[in-house]
């Protein structure tokens, strides 16, 4: 008994190997959006569609698996200090531009709209004055 493959073509991205899930053959595109399950398709078409990528300048792989897959191989990135101390000064209710600068290690001085807000601590995830 023959045990059946899938293939698959995983494309590098910043959050890691993402699969196509999609192929529009009008107009020579893939999609490989990590909300959709992962496109299976013969080993032949997998290599070629990977071979013109990497072509395009994607680095892409084809992928053999033993089991259909259902989800794609990456992680959302952490997000950075600005991302973090602007979502605890929204949640504050304040509008407008946030500014950060080092205050010292692991606290951080907040602006908004060139106005001090106050100093925000990264470890504790709160403002300390």
């Amino acid at each position: 008994m023959a045990n059946k493959s899938f293939y698959y073509v995983g494309v590098q991205t910043a959050e890691g190997m993402a699969f196509v899930t999609k192929i529009d053959n009008a107009h020579r595109m893939t999609y490989w959006n990590t909300e959709d399950k992962p496109l299976a398709m013969p080993m032949s078409r997998a290599t070629d569609i990977a071979e013109g990528l990497c072509m395009n300048l994607t680095t892409a792989v084809v992928v053999k698996s033993l089991f259909e897959l259902s989800d794609h191989f990456t992680v959302k990135a952490e997000p950075t200090v600005k991302e973090v101390v602007t979502d605890a000064v929204r949640n504050l209710g304040y509008t407008g531009k946030v500014e950060i600068a080092t205050a010292s290690v692991g606290r951080v001085i907040v602006w908004v709209d060139d106005k001090r807000i106050g100093i925000y601590d990264l470890d504790r995830h709160t403002f300390v004055d």
